[in-house]
């Protein structure tokens, strides 16, 4: 399981380090976030950040462009909504 993690990390890594191989660390948290926020990495279609949080993550730019829109109101509502997201989310990984 934690080779294919890998392998895709190296393709992402490659993509950020052309010609100077030896400065791949310093991209480690950006392709680390691709992974992480790319629905392509498991047969689910649903990112690896949804799964753990239930909502998507949100990019500097994402929080500039667009207001945060909650469900509900009440925190105990918002709460409970993301609550029964991951459950879902959960069950569909199970399967």
């Amino acid at each position: 399981m934690t080779d294919g993690l890998t392998e895709k990390l190296v393709q992402i890594l490659s993509k950020y380090c052309h010609d100077d191989q030896h400065d791949w660390d310093k991209y480690i948290n950006s392709a680390l976030f691709a992974y992480r926020t790319s629905p392509l990495t498991n047969s689910t279609n649903m990112t690896p950040f949804y799964i753990l949080y239930g909502r998507e993550a949100r990019s500097p730019c994402d929080i500039g462009l667009h207001p945060i829109e909650f469900g509900s109101q009440c925190l105990e509502d918002h709460v409970a909504q993301t609550v029964s997201k991951l459950h879902v989310a959960h069950e569909i990984v199970h399967e």
